[in-house]
């Protein structure tokens, strides 16, 4: 499905068909720098995975929705 790419900016966060939660943390040009996370929010105090860098094409085309930093899918009605 995916997102548009214009929708891609730093602070947001979108999750993938597999769940997982990548927050954008840089965008510069047309590379976009993400951090992830599983399905799951890790315990306050512990980082979400390595910055990973893609180009903005594919991280459009990698994710499904834009969600909250928060997303859980056993909460599903959160607002980005």
């Amino acid at each position: 499905m995916g997102v548009s790419v214009s929708d891609i900016a730093v602070d947001k966060c979108f999750r993938t068909s597999g769940n997982q939660v990548r927050r954008v943390m840089e965008v510069n040009g047309d590379a976009v720098v993400y951090e992830a996370r599983g399905h799951k929010l890790p315990p306050q105090g512990q980082m979400w995975g390595p910055k990973t860098t893609v180009n903005a094409e594919k991280f459009a085309a990698d994710v499904e929705e834009e969600v909250a930093w928060d997303w859980d899918p056993d909460f599903q009605n959160q607002q980005p």
